[in-house]
């Protein structure tokens, strides 16, 4: 198989490799700020964001709150 042909079949199903990525960090970053006690800067560098600011906006993005007050919410909902 050559290295474009898993790529092409992304595409057929209407996905990349950059989204499945993508979504997968995002999995591992809500998972980890609702449950582990972690840092949040230890959470960003984990999944592979460059800046903790950048972080925050994705989270406020995926969440509608920037990551810490998405994870104050998620420990009062306990």
């Amino acid at each position: 198989m050559t290295p474009r042909t898993p790529i092409r079949k992304l595409n057929a199903d209407g996905t990349s490799f950059q989204a499945i990525k993508d979504g997968l960090r995002r999995d591992i970053a809500i998972r980890r700020l609702q449950v582990i006690e972690v840092s949040i800067e230890a959470i960003a560098q984990d999944v592979g964001f460059a800046s903790v600011a950048r972080f925050h906006k994705v989270v406020q993005r995926w969440k509608g709150a920037t990551s810490s007050v998405y994870r104050r919410r998620q420990r009062a909902d306990r």
